[in-house]
């Protein structure tokens, strides 16, 4: 028996469906009562019933912590002969989430298993050719301890049964992401239990095998997804030369949201470019640069908008350069602000927001790596709504100005 056996066997969930909230029925106990076993299944299903649903719609549903992905080549014994992309260890970390049925899902202990041996034909196929596999866990349930009745009669089973039922979580690779509404309503069926944990990817697929795994995907605990920055198109902090800055605000600096938000809500007055004035003549004083609000033509929703100087003008050394969104008044498509707060200041830079040539200065380090309870890439947002985003960058020698003064002679 292969030793990671008995990491890999999950039961298969029951086909239950959490698409409608049973009846609220509790027992009233009187002296002489007859109960079967009916019942006592009524007494529990009224209080799983309560709590399933005060989970779902006071906390919300996500993962609540843990549930790390790794993607890693094994070296179990026996497994030498096989292609490297065959001998991959799937891992996931211990952890604690809520399902959309309002559900605990708990991993004990950490799960791994070969992800080859996790495939059927179709995924194996699209994990060589490069797609994307999705990693979920959802909540099932096991019988355990069996046993026979004690008693003989004509009305009581005579096979075995089950004493107790053990509530497992169960992990799952697909092709295909869970599938759930983009905007939560009060009291909405769940079609897909499953809660999605990452995303993993074959990187240059036929040669040395390197894996990309994304947990950004994730959902984290509440009661709603709410809409965030996850990418701008300056280095936030850095230094850019004089002619650097003029040429970047000039082409334009772009922002990327995680959903789309309504082209209507970005209105003048909701960015905000701001110029510190610094350096050895005058400082200390401020003023707002004329600004171009940019998006998609003729698209209702958009995922993306451009910040661009209306007149490009000069800028000073020691000059601060901020930029500031009012995230309270840029709506999402389910009529939600985006969640703007820049924690950490960890939006990352993205080299696709970039408009027109222009030489960026490498990225700081950031005192933590990850944002608390996800790995991954940080995104603006503290799990409210609303919030102001602010960013900056300063201009002066280096960072890029000696090789934008050199292109221009």
């Amino acid at each position: 028996m292969d030793v990671m056996d008995k990491h890999c066997r999950h039961p298969t969930p029951p086909d239950v469906s959490c698409a409608t909230i049973p009846t609220l029925e509790r027992l009233s106990y009187f002296f002489g009562q007859m109960l079967e076993p009916a019942d006592f299944r009524a007494e529990q299903s009224y209080f799983r019933t309560q709590l399933s649903v005060l989970a779902r719609y006071a906390f919300g549903w996500g993962v609540a912590c843990g549930f790390g992905v790794e993607v890693k080549p094994g070296t179990a014994d026996g497994c030498e002969d096989r292609p490297e992309h065959e001998r991959l260890v799937l891992k996931v970390k211990r952890g604690i989430a809520i399902d959309c049925c309002g559900r605990l899902i708990v991993l004990r202990e950490t799960w791994h298993c070969r992800l080859w041996d996790l495939l059927g034909d179709r995924e194996r196929k699209a994990l060589q050719d490069g797609e994307t596999l999705y990693v979920s866990v959802e909540h099932t349930e096991t019988p355990a301890y069996p046993s026979r009745p004690v008693a003989e009669h004509c009305d009581l089973p005579t096979g075995m049964q089950y004493g107790r039922i053990r509530d497992e979580a169960r992990v799952v690779v697909s092709l295909r992401a869970p599938e759930h509404p983009v905007c939560d309503t009060c009291l909405e069926g769940c079609p897909d239990p499953r809660m999605l944990l990452a995303g993993v990817t074959l990187i240059e697929p036929g040669t040395s095998v390197a894996v990309e795994v994304r947990p950004e995907l994730r959902r984290l605990l509440a009661r709603h997804e709410l809409t965030t920055i996850t990418g701008v198109g300056w280095v936030h902090g850095g230094t850019y030369g004089r002619r650097a800055a003029e040429q970047l605000l000039a082409n334009g600096v772009g922002l990327r949201f995680s959903r789309p938000v309504r082209a209507a809500s970005i209105a003048p007055g909701v960015v905000d470019l701001i110029v510190y004035e610094g350096g050895g003549g005058r400082r200390d004083s401020w003023y707002f640069k004329g600004i171009e609000l940019e998006t998609s033509p003729g698209e209702e929703l958009v995922d993306e908008l451009t910040v661009r100087l209306s007149q490009p003008e000069g800028f000073n050394n020691g000059d601060r350069i901020l930029m500031r969104v009012r995230c309270d008044f840029v709506i999402d498509e389910c009529c939600r602000a985006v969640s703007g707060a820049h924690l950490g200041g960890g939006v990352p830079f993205d080299q696709a927001l970039v408009h027109g040539e222009t030489t960026h200065p490498e990225p700081a380090a950031l005192p933590c790596e990850h944002p608390p309870d996800r790995s991954g890439p940080w995104r603006s947002g503290n799990g409210v709504e609303g919030g102001m985003w602010d960013s900056w960058v300063y201009v002066g020698n280096g960072g890029g100005y000696e090789q934008a003064e050199g292109r221009a002679r």
